[in-house]
C-alpha cells in the first residue's frame, strides 16, 4: 500500500507548512502521548513562571535589607515595656533631687527637735502620781514609736535621693537614643514597640514570601529538566520516524 495518497491538484503544498510536516509525523510515529506530555511539561512551567512573576514583585532585595537593618536596630535598642516612663519620672526625680533632699533634711529636723521626748518625761512623772493618766502616756509612747519610724523611712529615702551626675548622663543619652530613633521612623517614642512589632511582622512575610520564590525556583528548575528530557525523547523520535518515512518513500518510488 501507498504511505502517502494525493487528492486534489494542490494538496502537495501541505507538506510546505512546517507544523503539518510534524502532524504528519508525529501521527506516523504515534507521537500523540508524548506530544501531550511536552505540552502538559510545558503548560506546568509557564503557570509557575507566571506565579513566580507575581511573587517576585512583591519583594526586592533592597526591601529586604532595608526591613533587616530596622529589625537589627530596634532590637539592638531593646526598649522595654514602661521603659520610657520610667526614665521620665527618674529623671524628673533627678532634677528636683536638690529641692527633695533638702526638705527631708528639714522634715527629720523637725521631727528630731519636737520636744516630745521631753513631755513623755514629764508625763511619767504626773503619771507615778495619779495613774489615770497611764492610757494617755501610751498614746504619746506609740506617736513617738511612729515618728522614730517616719524619721528612719525620710533618712532612707534621702540617702537614696543621691544627685548623682553620671547616673544622669546614662539616662539622658538613654533617653535621646530613644527619641532619635522615633523621629528616624516618624512615629511617637511611645510607638516604637508596637512599630517594632510592626517590622518584625513585615520581615516574617516578606521572608515568607522569598522561602516560597526559593521553592518556585527549584520547581521551575525540575519542570525545564523534565521538559527538556522528554523533548528530547520526542526529538529522537523524530529524526528516527523521519528516517523511517524516507526509506517508505524510497521503496515506494522505486516500484
Amino acid at each position: 500500500p501507498l504511505l502517502v495518497k494525493i487528492h486534489s491538484q494542490h494538496a502537495h503544498q501541505i507538506f510546505l507548512e512546517h507544523s503539518n510536516q510534524l502532524n504528519l509525523l508525529d501521527s506516523f510515529a504515534s507521537h500523540k502521548g508524548l506530544c501531550q506530555e511536552v505540552r502538559n511539561q510545558f503548560n506546568k512551567w509557564r503557570e509557575l513562571t507566571i506565579e513566580l512573576g507575581k511573587l517576585e514583585n512583591l519583594t526586592s532585595s533592597d526591601q529586604l535589607d532595608l526591613l533587616t537593618y530596622q529589625q537589627e536596630e530596634l532590637t539592638k535598642l531593646d526598649l522595654k515595656d514602661n521603659e520610657l516612663e520610667a526614665l521620665r519620672q527618674e529623671c524628673k526625680q533627678m532634677a528636683n533631687a536638690e529641692q527633695i533632699i533638702g526638705t527631708c533634711s528639714k522634715v527629720i529636723n523637725r521631727l528630731e527637735n519636737h520636744g516630745l521626748f521631753e513631755a513623755e518625761n514629764q508625763l511619767r512623772k504626773i503619771q507615778e502620781v495619779d495613774p489615770q493618766l497611764a492610757s494617755t502616756g501610751t498614746l504619746l509612747s506609740e506617736a513617738l514609736t511612729q515618728i522614730g519610724q517616719v524619721t528612719y523611712e525620710l533618712q532612707q529615702y534621702s540617702k537614696k535621693t543621691t544627685i548623682d551626675l553620671e547616673r544622669r548622663q546614662l539616662i539622658d543619652m538613654r533617653f535621646n537614643n530613644i527619641c532619635d530613633l522615633a523621629r528616624k521612623h516618624h512615629v511617637r517614642p511611645e510607638e516604637l514597640s508596637t512599630f517594632h512589632d510592626h517590622i518584625q511582622q513585615e520581615l516574617r512575610n516578606l521572608n515568607q514570601i522569598v522561602n516560597q520564590i526559593s521553592l518556585l525556583r527549584e520547581r521551575v528548575a525540575e519542570l525545564v529538566a523534565n521538559y527538556q528530557q522528554i523533548a528530547e525523547q520526542l526529538t529522537i523520535s523524530r529524526k528516527q520516524a523521519a528516517e523511517k518515512i524516507g526509506l517508505e518513500l524510497h521503496k515506494e518510488g522505486s516500484c
